[in-house]
């Protein structure tokens, strides 16, 4: 691990000294000691089997989902965002919950034996080894706490943010709620340890790859072998603070140890272990993941994991040396401080680039992830500071390579700089087209036209102030749109697509409004709402005809469109097709036969239309499979009402109401069925139900979000 080499301007008062790890075994060991080779370490092929039966695990699991559609939710912790927010126990909450609880015992040792991303890093610092490059880790003082900052984000924040401050704004600051975005009530814990749909809140492999590349060879590149564990992994937030008063320690007997540095030589998580164990007895950095390779390579067998004090009950303060440490042992002196590699200065400034990184490419046309935006971010602030060294500093080198030596650029510079430039410039584009469509979305929240007024003869009656927004928005929208289409994009933000439509329309500019949605379904995968805005925006344009068979076609291809089925459904049936609308939900039964909301649909049609024997059929086949699906409680109280059992129906319909807590429309049929079997005082409270539901709704949408979803009518999703 080189020393940092020195820096030849004048030193400034609070400039960090030039930081060097001293490690006895480079100068051969104790004074007086032979140089001894570092052994191999037994555990790191034990560890290398672990992982790769994590991930063979992983493919069963993955493989047992396509064999029979449905299976354990997947067992990852950024699942138990779902729980906090939605309620529902998946698996990665459970999982998530029993990792932190094992690290409060045995410290990291799931982070060192069990995470995918932390094999994935082993693997490329074991590649660029082989090829000569040995990362050396980066040290920052304010970046480790990224972790955590995101851990809070990411699984504190959604539930303060719905049970504090979303209930402070509406209370004292009204103005501002709609800033705070939509706040879904808590409706309590249910099941979700089942699922069907495994992919969900998986990317595609568009999106996979350039992740794994990002948070594998870059991080492991820039910021050392456990490079985004260190700086972008928000579970590290949280595994951290518990690792510190874990009683499972790598503890040292002094009386072996010599102090030979093979320990810090061999640790992939940047920790010191010589410093540590001299000073503390113990390895008390929250990074240190109990690869347990330190203790495998100790020549002397001084090192060991057990149980012991931890850190947060110990007196000693870092720099001090122990009372009980054998007087050979070399001790900090008092009040030294560990070594970064920046100044505060520095600190600041990179800290800054991060944010600003991180906030210009999270999310930059619906492509890249948090986790990935994490560690972009943290790549450009160390290229950013690199690139600050490079330009003031006589001396720099960035592992393998001297980027400048007694003043002048050395051929490793020139490969350097293009790349950082490159690197620069594509962040402030991504954080450009970001701004522009944040700008844009300003300037929408003043249009307040319904798209069925936009989409209608009563369009002329649009307030100008309402269009003049329009305008300005739409044609934010077009600046930050792909170059291909004029604007300075890399690409499109499929999210925003419906936005930009939606302004078309008001303006007037249907067939642009088409074209634009047209242009987002080339481009990415077609969605529900895509779908029907596209049929919307034909039949204002007197292509109805048109605009059903491309629904039809929609449907036949995406099955899950529930919705849009049962909207194509119903317009077939009122004209008289009933046999084409048949059709449609058997072919979405055949390719779905365990989906419970297909089932319930087709049901309801069958019913509707004097099959109810086959109808029932359906529906209680739909319960089996759904049990918790409210519109399929739904769908079997209506189907049980029009046979005439409503005391069965009221139940159903009781049911779906609890299991859908913002849902207005069962508390509403509830207060019909009830006065349909003359008892009319009982229906009251379901009707105040019902009025307090919808007014909780109308409150979190815009005035241009109340028409409610029909065949003919545009709805846009925020």
């Amino acid at each position: 691990m080189p020393p940092r080499e020195p820096r030849q301007r004048k030193p400034r008062a609070n400039a960090a000294k030039p930081r060097a790890v001293a490690l006895p075994v480079l100068n051969g060991g104790s004074a007086g000691a032979p140089r001894t080779a570092i052994r191999p370490s037994r555990n790191a092929r034990k560890r290398a089997l672990v992982l790769i039966g994590v991930h063979v695990v992983i493919v069963i699991h993955v493989l047992l989902w396509l064999r029979f559609g449905r299976t354990l939710s997947p067992v990852e912790p950024s699942e138990s965002m779902y729980t906090l927010e939605t309620g529902v126990i998946n698996a990665g909450f459970v999982f998530f919950i029993l990792a932190i609880l094992s690290t409060l015992i045995f410290g990291r040792f799931f982070c060192g034996w069990a995470c995918h991303v932390v094999a994935l890093q082993d693997l490329c610092a074991w590649l660029l080894k082989k090829i000569g490059i040995r990362p050396r880790p980066f040290r920052s003082r304010l970046l480790v706490f990224v972790p955590l900052f995101f851990a809070l984000y990411m699984f504190v924040w959604p539930t303060v943010r719905r049970d504090v401050v979303a209930p402070l704004l509406e209370n004292h600051w009204p103005a501002a709620r709609p800033y705070l975005g939509h706040v879904q009530p808590f409706p309590g814990f249910s099941d979700g340890l089942i699922t069907e749909d495994f992919w969900a809140t998986f990317p595609g492999p568009l999106i996979a790859i350039p992740f794994l590349f990002i948070c594998g060879f870059v991080c492991v590149y820039f910021l050392g072998a456990k490079g985004f564990c260190t700086y972008g992994c928000p579970y590290g937030g949280f595994f951290a603070p518990a690792d510190k008063i874990a009683p499972g320690r790598i503890v040292v007997d002094h009386d072996k140890c010599e102090g030979c540095g093979h320990c810090t030589a061999v640790c992939t998580s940047n920790v010191r272990v010589h410093e540590e164990i001299r000073d503390y007895g113990m390895v008390v950095d929250p990074g240190c993941m109990k690869c347990m390779d330190c203790v495998s390579v100790c020549p002397n067998d001084a090192l060991a994991f057990t149980f012991a004090a931890p850190p947060i009950a110990k007196s000693t303060k870092r720099g001090r040396a122990r009372d009980d440490a054998p007087a050979t042992k070399p001790a900090r002196k008092p009040g030294a401080t560990r070594t970064y590699d920046l100044t505060w200065p520095e600190e600041i400034a990179i800290t800054v680039v991060f944010a600003l990184a991180f906030l210009a490419t999270r999310g930059a046309y619906d492509a890249i992830p948090m986790l990935m935006a994490i560690g972009v971010a943290a790549c450009v602030a160390f290229m950013a500071w690199k690139s600050w060294r490079l330009a003031f500093d006589a001396n720099v080198r960035m592992h393998n390579f001297q980027l400048r030596l007694k003043g002048a650029l050395r051929p490793a510079a020139y490969a350097f700089i293009p790349l950082a430039l490159l690197t620069f410039a594509f962040t402030a584009q991504a954080g450009a087209t970001r701004a522009l469509l944040l700008r844009a979305g300003a300037h929408e929240r003043h249009v307040n036209v319904p798209i069925s007024v936009a989409l209608s003869p009563e369009r002329a009656a649009i307030p100008p102030d309402d269009l003049d927004a329009a305008r300005r928005a739409e044609r934010l929208h077009r600046l930050a749109s792909s170059w291909r289409d004029g604007g300075v994009g890399l690409g499109s933000t499929p999210s925003r697509a419906a936005d930009h439509a939606y302004l078309l329309a008001v303006l007037g500019d249907f067939a642009g409004a088409e074209r634009a949605l047209r242009i987002l379904v080339e481009r990415s995968d077609l969605s529900e709402p895509a779908a029907r805005h596209i049929a919307t925006l034909m039949a204002a344009q007197g292509r109805p005809a048109e605009a059903l068979d491309f629904i039809v076609g929609a449907i036949d291809e995406h099955p899950e469109f529930h919705a849009l089925r049962a909207d194509a459904v119903a317009s077939l049936a009122q004209s008289g097709r009933v046999a084409e609308a048949a059709a449609i939900l058997d072919r979405a039964v055949q390719r779905r036969p365990n989906d419970g909301a297909i089932l319930a649909q087709r049901a309801a049609f069958r019913i509707t239309n004097d099959d109810a024997e086959a109808g029932m059929a359906d529906i209680r086949r739909a319960i089996e499979l759904a049990p918790d699906d409210a519109a399929v409680r739904q769908q079997y109280a209506a189907a049980l009402a029009a046979t005439g059992e409503l005391d069965a129906a009221i139940e159903q319909m009781r049911i779906a109401l609890d299991l859908d807590t913002l849902d207005h429309i069962p508390a509403l049929r509830i207060a019909q069925m009830l006065v349909a079997a003359g008892r009319t005082r009982e229906a009251a409270p379901y009707l105040d139900i019902a009025e307090e539901r919808r007014r909780k709704q109308a409150e979190r949408q815009p005035a241009h979000q109340h028409t409610p979803p029909s065949a003919t009518t545009v709805t846009r999703d925020e």
